[in-house]
């Protein structure tokens, strides 16, 4: 029991949880890439700079992981498969 607590408290560090949030964001750029409704990068880039404000705003780590997810977007948006 006492490993279960130790991996779920490994598995809900800020870092952790960044590098998932990034690969889903790369992910799901190429699904809406696929499904043929990719949005713009202007547009991408406008959430990534809203992540950002979000976090300086509010000092909130969850602006973090948003973050992370829309830059995952913006990379694969610049750098296509």
């Amino acid at each position: 029991m006492r490993y279960l607590i130790d991996q779920l408290g490994r598995d809900a560090r800020l870092g952790v949880l960044m590098r998932g949030a990034y690969m889903r964001g790369q992910r799901l750029r190429l699904h809406d890439v696929r499904r043929g409704a990719p949005p713009s990068l202007a547009r991408e880039l406008r959430v990534l700079a809203g992540c950002g404000w979000h976090t300086a705003r509010h000092a909130c780590p969850q602006g973090l992981v948003m973050g992370a997810h829309s830059l995952g977007r913006v990379l694969a948006t610049v750098r296509p498969r």
